[in-house]
């Protein structure tokens, strides 16, 4: 890999003394293009036009020493590092230059093409890592500004916004995880501006090769069209995942230019704490989604309670009890069976169901046998077990019935009346595999009870009429 030749300035009034210095530099394995100025406005001079990246000084030179150019290279506002150059070693000279910007003191006398050299390297490599945590530190403290106050997709806006400038690149982007592998753009900031949010799929390169580093990705002639909307650009692109507290990859952020990215190792700590900063909104965020979802459903759940307790209209009690049941879980239908028959003859009876999108009536009292094929359900259901899953999950017997009704994925929970199995809830789910929580069987559970009460009281009442 080739590098940039350093920027040397040799300022020294003695011309054996910098020629001397010339060889040194040129037997020495120093990539560097060297200047020479003999006195200290000259080498001033040639220091405010700037691009140097390292300075020899003289100490003692015509009108002015090494120590008064310290002095003005500080009250100018020049940083270039410099090494003083002395005939004599006088420790309290020394000290008094170092303690004044002064990067190293060498003595001429017995000076070697190697400690030369090291000295060089040395110090530009110092000072370049201190412009590096300078700018790193000014770009963190501009992100932490222009972040503070914001939350959300304010947050994320500002977060992409900040980083794109930060680091000079066209596109920033900053994308949540789910848990299909589909990535969803929280946002996306785009040379001038934002961009609206696009989903692409996680489990598609380069997407998979940062999600599955534990650090900061860095890749070349990369095609980021898997980012829809960015069009064809090819180019370099730099990114770690966004993981919570456990470790779990929950979102990815992203830097993209149409040139290679470089970036030293303060910038991926950079990229890393705004990785972190994403990772505790994105928890902030799910937790107050989470929440609002609990008592959203924890508020149907009520009403459904109210609903039966109630009972202000018996035809219409059941069906709007069940729709409000329904909002408890991600499903699509919702159906109340009866059990009615013994052994053979046990069949189940539509009582009352509802959907997501409009509440059915009560339908004809049809007996609807029970499938040789699902006689496990009668097994589980009298027992108070549930059947749960994706219908692909069921026994390879059980799965055209369903199939044929359009169910992807269903939920049946027996309804229970002094440890008897007097019906059952079924939930069904028609565009997806879902998976049901705990949290879903749970509500859905105890809707079932509130059900199953509900109906041991109504046939109470009839006997009691009776």
């Amino acid at each position: 890999m080739t590098t940039n030749p350093l920027r040397l300035l040799v300022i020294d009034d003695d011309e054996v003394d910098r020629q001397t210095i010339r060889r040194m530099v040129e037997k020495s394995d120093l990539q560097c293009e060297v200047t020479m100025r003999d006195d200290a406005p000259g080498g001033l001079q040639a220091l405010q036009a700037g691009g140097f990246d390292i300075v020899l000084l003289d100490y003692l030179l015509p009108r002015g020493n090494g120590l008064e150019i310290l002095k003005k290279m500080q009250a100018e506002g020049v940083d270039t590092p410099v090494v003083i150059l002395s005939g004599q070693a006088d420790q309290r000279v020394a000290v008094d230059l170092m303690r004044h910007g002064a990067a190293d003191y060498l003595i001429k006398d017995g000076l070697r093409d190697e400690r030369l050299a090291i000295t060089v390297r040395n110090v530009v490599a110092a000072h370049r890592a201190e412009v590096s945590a300078k700018r790193h530190a000014e770009a963190l403290s501009k992100l932490a500004s222009g972040t503070a106050a914001v939350v959300g997709a304010d947050f994320f806006h500002a977060l992409t916004r900040q980083l794109a400038a930060a680091f000079h690149v066209r596109h920033a982007f900053l994308a949540e995880l789910n848990d299909t592998q589909e990535c969803s753009c929280l946002a996306l900031w785009s040379d001038d501006g934002f961009l609206w949010p696009r989903r692409f799929r996680a489990d598609l390169s380069p997407a998979t090769t940062m999600l599955a580093a534990r650090e900061c990705v860095v890749l070349k002639n990369v095609d980021v069209t898997f980012a829809e909307g960015l069009g064809q650009l090819t180019g370099g692109m730099a990114g770690l995942a966004v993981r919570d507290q456990s470790g779990r990859a929950i979102g990815l952020l992203a830097l993209m230019h149409d040139r290679p990215l470089a970036l030293d190792v303060g910038q991926q700590d950079l990229l890393a704490i705004c990785a972190a900063r994403a990772a505790a909104e994105i928890g902030r965020m799910r937790a107050e989604q989470a929440l609002a979802e609990r008592l959203r459903v924890e508020k149907a759940l009520a009403r459904c309670a109210v609903t039966l307790l109630a009972d202000a209209d018996p035809v219409q009690s059941l069906p709007v009890a069940l729709r409000n049941l329904l909002e408890t879980t991600a499903g699509g239908a919702i159906a109340l069976y009866d059990l009615v028959g013994v052994a053979a003859t046990l069949a189940l009876r539509l009582v009352a169901s509802a959907r997501r999108d409009e509440a059915q009536p009560l339908g004809p009292a049809a007996h609807i046998p029970i499938h040789p094929a699902l006689a496990r359900w009668h097994q589980d259901i009298t027992h108070g077990l549930m059947v749960a899953g994706p219908v692909r999950r069921l026994p390879a017997d059980e799965q055209p019935i369903l199939y044929q009704q359009g169910v992807r994925s269903v939920l049946i929970i027996p309804l229970r009346v002094r440890e008897v199995t007097i019906g059952l809830l079924r939930v069904d789910h028609h565009t997806d595999e879902h998976l049901w929580t705990r949290e879903e069987a749970a509500l859905v559970r105890s809707g079932a009870d509130l059900i199953a009460a509900y109906l041991e009281r109504r046939r109470s009442a009839v006997g009691a009429v009776g």
